[in-house]
């Protein structure tokens, strides 16, 4: 721009100085760099940016520029943060898988433990069914020989209580005497002294 102001001033003395020799040659080129230099004067007006709209630009330029860096550093973080999480949330699938694999196993084991708390329920009715039946056998075999013991019993006494005469003297004894305990000999008449035999009053 400054060229062509110069240019113009130039052409503009030279025009001045010399109409005398070429006046019309020196106002058409007078004319022609002036209107040339509006020209270019005009265009670089239409195309410069101001300075003040540039430095805004400028600063919209650098407020997003650190808008997009913020929002990196944000993404960058957000990930690491998701990487982390994923990772947890893998870990706590795997742990929740084994729970579920240690909670069925407990729950076979709890169904067989049951099963096996009945079966011995049903076997432990079935013997005390068993054994009330064998002790109510029992009870009642007791009571029959109590009865035939207490009959057994009466008959000794009744035996016991009776005389018999012995063979050799034909003396009385009574039988509770030369009777003994259990696994002892017959103890000899009280008459005689002598072990020859007994006999009844039927005899």
């Amino acid at each position: 721009m400054m060229i062509l102001v110069f240019c113009f001033f130039c052409l503009f003395f030279y025009s001045f100085f010399s109409l005398s020799h070429m006046c019309f040659a020196s106002y058409f080129f007078f004319f022609f760099f002036f209107f040339l230099c509006l020209f270019f004067s005009v265009v670089q007006l239409c195309f410069q940016v101001p300075a003040v709209e540039s430095t805004r630009e400028e600063k919209i330029r650098l407020h997003y520029e650190n808008q997009l860096k913020i929002r990196d550093a944000q993404i960058s973080t957000a990930d690491a943060v998701a990487t982390r999480l994923h990772e947890k949330y893998r870990a706590a699938v795997t742990k929740l898988q084994s729970l579920m694999h240690s909670t069925r196993r407990h729950e076979k084991s709890l169904v067989d433990g049951r099963e096996r708390v009945e079966r011995a329920k049903d076997e432990l009715r079935t013997t005390r069914e068993a054994m009330a039946s064998q002790s109510a056998m029992l009870s009642s075999r007791v009571m029959e020989l109590d009865e035939q013991l207490r009959a057994a019993e009466e008959m000794v006494d009744r035996l016991q209580n009776n005389d018999v005469r012995c063979v050799h003297c034909h003396g009385w004894n009574r039988i509770s005497r030369i009777v003994g305990k259990p696994g002892e000999s017959i103890r000899p008449c009280i008459h005689c002294q002598k072990n020859t035999g007994f006999r009844s009053l039927e005899d």
